[in-house]
C-alpha cells in the first residue's frame, strides 16, 4: 500500500482511489487548501470546488462536495437537515477557520 502524507500530516492512499481520482486527489491535496476533517474524509478546496478526500484505511471514495460559491448555503442546508446549532458541523476537526472566515462562514 502506497500512502502519501500531505503538508498538514494527513495520510491518503491514492492507489486505492478509482479511475481519475487517484491523480486528481493527489493534485488537490498538494495544491489545494485544507478545509476540515469530517469523519473519515478531509475536505479540500481546489480551483473553486470543495472535494472530500478519504483518509487512508477508511475505505471511502473521493467526491465533489460543492462549489466554494455555494459552500455557505450547502452548510446551511446541512445544519437544517442534521439539526446543528452552528453553521460549522460539530463533528468537524482541524477546521481551517482562517479560510472559512475569508469566505464569511466561520
Amino acid at each position: 500500500m502506497q500512502t502519501k502524507d500531505n503538508q498538514i500530516g494527513n495520510t491518503y492512499d491514492f492507489e486505492k482511489l478509482s479511475g481519475i481520482w487517484a491523480e486528481k486527489a493527489r493534485e488537490i491535496t498538494e495544491r489545494g487548501v485544507f478545509v476540515a476533517r469530517s469523519w473519515s474524509w478531509d475536505l479540500w478546496e481546489y480551483g473553486g470546488t470543495v472535494y472530500s478526500i478519504p483518509i487512508a484505511g477508511s475505505g471511502g471514495k473521493a467526491s465533489v462536495w460543492c462549489s466554494v460559491a455555494s459552500l455557505r448555503s450547502h452548510l446551511y442546508h446541512l445544519r437544517q437537515v442534521c439539526g446543528y446549532n452552528a453553521l460549522i458541523p460539530p463533528d468537524w476537526e482541524n477546521v481551517n477557520t482562517e479560510f472559512l472566515d475569508w469566505l464569511g462562514i466561520a
